[in-house]
């Protein structure tokens, strides 16, 4: 079992008589292999500031370490468990499971010292969970109440329930202000919808729990609104109409701000993210695509749209970053996790091999790392060529100049680039290249890359299904060079951003790195076995 970071095939060209290639501007991916989940992953959290990493599976919590990937804590448990949260300050992970009668009980867990407590959090149902801003205090939203506890000092006493809210309603989303001082709570129940603000001060000699009859604020009744804050204390809420997602503002006091902003043609499971500079992000799946919308939300305009083709399957997560710059999007088998530019609107990573549809996915609050797991009941072996055993990390860092990194320079497809059907129906390989159509003298491929040269130049390398490379001239479709070898099976291929040299990662786990830009394969350097 691996539980150390692998620093997957970096190799720096430093031969004498070999260039070497420019700087890479996207970003490089490190990853962390780690096969000790035993059990299905169900959740996973990072940290406040992306240092710490928890993971949960079944009956068991990691605590991981980004930087090293090294796993730092295990907390064996006696439960099912079933979500994570991390208080901002990154000292308490707060992971719930459900008693009898579906009854919200939560472990807290000390992720500096190890020490862990169970609590009855009174509520039952659907959770719910938030920390405040200050990390002293948890809510957790239920079926008909939201209960505020203080746990300062859980660890040497048993925390303290400091407001009970009632409504009969099912809590669908709670959120503190940035002060802390308010609570905004969505309930969701027939005829008896609405999102509230309540007085969630910190008590002052007060008889406790505090149990409010009347909320601050009141929004207009709407079945299935969600919220949360702006960064400048408006309220934000959202709901869906229809096949269009409704946004409007209101102030802290309630008033309604503008007019309504609708997103039409927005179904499917939604992701929401509210970023610090006033931008309200959805994402969602469509029929194979992912689609995003940026909304403005100081000058309440929708910002931009973007629409993807992915291969997704029903329950497949999507996340996105806190700076809201990128999406993540699961996708698979192979190539589980596609990267999104989304101020650019463009493909800039496929992370991942021939593994199963990640089940869990989510970005650190720092937005510099994104992890990924599954639920499967039975793993293979470790393998170094196998991210399969439960839990992936990707580290997204400049690029050295002059380094290949295997599982970080896999190249997305150029904008305009899309593989296409044959239009004579015949077997083979087709693409569209800027709307023209090419078709390639090879009719199948076992692994594929795609470049642009600085000048333009569409190339394409191909491994064949029997063995051996081709390279694709993008404008004609004609093989350029070509290694014909039943023995050099091709399971991954990289090329530089210049398009001079290319990467082979064999399935005998064997590394090739070719110069390509000479109309032929010329060998560089070979490594016999990586593991």
């Amino acid at each position: 079992m691996r539980s150390s970071l692998i620093g997957l095939w970096v190799l720096t060209l430093t031969a004498a008589g070999v260039a070497q290639p420019p700087k890479e501007k996207a970003p490089k991916v490190s990853l962390a292999l780690n096969t000790d989940h035993s059990t299905p992953l169900v959740a996973l959290a990072f940290s406040g500031n992306g240092s710490k990493f928890v993971t949960v599976e079944t009956n068991d919590v990691h605590l991981w370490n980004v930087s090293t990937g090294e796993r730092e804590r295990t907390w064996r448990l006696p439960n099912e468990l079933r979500k994570v949260a991390v208080s901002p300050d990154g000292r308490t992970a707060a992971v719930t499971y459900w008693g009898k009668d579906a009854k919200i009980l939560v472990w807290l867990l000390n992720l500096e010292t190890g020490a862990s407590k169970s609590l009855d959090s009174g509520n039952y149902d659907e959770e719910y969970l938030t920390f405040s801003p200050d990390s002293q205090r948890l809510v957790i939203g239920g079926d008909l109440r939201a209960f505020i506890w203080d746990i300062r000092t859980w660890d040497q006493r048993m925390p303290v329930l400091t407001h009970r809210i009632n409504r009969n309603s099912q809590v669908i989303s709670v959120a503190f202000n940035r002060d802390g001082n308010r609570l905004l709570v969505s309930w969701s129940g027939k005829d008896n919808s609405q999102v509230q603000v309540w007085d969630a001060s910190p008590p002052l000699d007060k008889k406790l729990p505090i149990v409010p009859k009347v909320p601050l604020t009141v929004l207009p009744e709407a079945n299935d609104r969600r919220a949360a804050y702006a960064s400048d204390g408006r309220i934000v809420a959202w709901k869906l109409d229809g096949a269009a997602m409704d946004i409007n503002l209101w102030s802290a006091e309630g008033k309604q701000e503008g007019a309504t902003i609708s997103v039409p043609d927005f179904p499917g499971q939604r992701v929401v993210r509210i970023t610090d500079d006033d931008r309200l992000i959805l994402a969602a799946e469509q029929k194979s695509k992912v689609q995003v919308c940026t909304v403005n939300l100081k000058n309440a305009t929708i910002e931009a749209t973007h629409t993807w083709p992915i291969q997704i399957q029903p329950k497949h997560p999507i996340a996105i970053a806190p700076n809201g710059k990128i999406l993540a999007a699961a996708s698979g088998p192979g190539f589980q996790v596609h990267l999104f530019d989304l101020p650019q609107s463009m493909l800039i990573r496929r992370i991942g091999q021939a593994d199963p549809v990640p089940s869990v996915v989510g970005f650190s609050k720092d937005s510099k790392s994104v992890a990924w797991g599954f639920q499967q009941k039975i793993y293979p072996k470790s393998d170094p060529r196998d991210l399969v055993a439960g839990l992936n990390l990707a580290t997204l860092q400049p690029l050295r100049k002059g380094s290949f990194a295997g599982y970080s320079l896999w190249r997305s497809d150029p904008v305009g680039f899309q593989w296409e059907k044959r239009p004579d129906g015949k077997p083979g390989m087709a693409f569209s290249y800027k709307e023209k159509l090419v078709v390639s003298e090879i009719e199948y491929s076992r692994s594929s890359a795609t470049y642009v040269t600085p000048k333009g130049k569409l190339g394409v390398i191909l491994g064949g299904t029997t063995g051996g490379l081709y390279h694709i001239d993008g404008v004609t479709g004609k093989v350029m060079s070509k290694i014909e070898s039943r023995s050099l099976l091709a399971d991954q291929l990289v090329v530089s951003s210049d398009g001079k040299y290319l990467l082979v990662s064999r399935l005998n786990l064997a590394l090739d790195i070719y110069r390509i830009d000479r109309n032929e394969f010329e060998l560089l350097l070979n490594i016999v076995s990586v593991g």
